[in-house]
């Protein structure tokens, strides 16, 4: 029989600075023996923020500088972490198609709630992207999954597409046989929250 799964979640101010990464690998050592982990991050300190700022700042028809600053954020920590290719780890998850589509928004001075939603997830699939790297960086080899696919949204009666995509209640319901199709029998997971 397999190990059992463990969920650890990290907060954006608890996988913001490399030490902060450091003990998030002491911790997954220190479950690895007993437990399968699980990791899942959130976007760093400050960075749904900055891409909802960006947002607004494209809905007013102004350049998004809020998408360097997150851009900015994420290279930094890569460096810190000894990643010699920081431009492009976690850059890679927010920069080209976000700022396309950040493009569109102020063309159009319009945007739809799934694409608002869409825009502010940009910033746990970089950290979450980032965090596989300064893993490995820790001996660790975690399996990036995007975990989206587990979360599965149904509208409510008169619902929003608002409130559907950016306020969301969720009924929780397992999918174990879901989470291990994705895992391939990785004892180490990490994955955007």
């Amino acid at each position: 029989m397999s190990r059992p799964w463990i969920v650890l979640k990290f907060g954006g101010t608890s996988v913001a600075t490399v030490p902060r990464w450091e003990r998030i690998a002491a911790r997954v050592r220190e479950l690895l023996p007993e437990y399968r982990v699980w990791v899942v991050v959130s976007a760093l300190a400050k960075v749904t923020d900055l891409l909802r700022d960006a947002t607004e700042e494209a809905l007013a028809g102004s350049p998004p500088h809020g998408l360097d600053e997150v851009l900015r954020r994420h290279r930094e920590l890569a460096l810190a972490a000894g990643l010699r290719d920081a431009g492009l780890v976690g850059g890679l998850a927010v920069d080209a198609g976000t700022r396309q589509g950040l493009g569109g928004i102020r063309l159009s001075r319009d945007v739809t709630p799934k694409l608002r939603a869409e825009f502010l997830a940009t910033g746990e699939l970089a950290s979450s992207r980032l965090g596989q790297r300064v893993l490995a960086q820790q001996q660790l080899d975690a399996r990036w999954v995007d975990g989206s696919s587990l979360l599965v949204s149904h509208a409510r009666p008169r619902e929003s597409d608002s409130d559907r995509y950016l306020d969301a209640r969720v009924r929780v319901k397992g999918r174990p046989e879901r989470a291990e199709e994705l895992a391939l029998e990785s004892p180490l997971v990490i994955a955007p929250g």
